[in-house]
């Protein structure tokens, strides 16, 4: 049985984000990628996103935030992993944090008004 580990990651864009469809471009580009989640606008002129895939599905929109759409100017992602984890002990005793979540909480991806 093959298990597809989930994980959760917050990110935050500066720069030239609002006013330029970053929202709209990134949930499109998030559905794309078979991402789930949501973004939307802060009043300090960031973008928030909180994404749930793969590791290659998110470092994909990571990749793609770093740019975003052609009239953004994006100056810094900040990504903070939360995926929840369990710290197991592995076959030759130590302790390892692992994934613990396996499943999505969502379906779709939202823009946030």
């Amino acid at each position: 049985m093959s298990v597809t580990l989930i994980s959760t990651h917050h990110i935050f864009v500066s720069g030239r984000v609002q006013g330029v469809f970053y929202r709209k471009h990134t949930a499109r580009k998030a559905t794309q990628l078979g991402v789930t989640g949501w973004v939307r606008n802060l009043p300090d002129t960031r973008v928030e996103i909180l994404a749930e895939g793969t590791a290659a599905q998110l470092d994909a929109l990571e990749t793609w935030c770093r740019t975003g759409p052609p009239k953004a100017v994006v100056t810094d992602v900040a990504v903070t992993d939360l995926t929840p984890s369990v710290t197991v002990v592995n076959e030759d005793g130590e302790a390892v944090r692992v994934p613990h979540c396996t499943s999505r909480k969502a379906a779709v991806f939202e823009v946030k008004h």
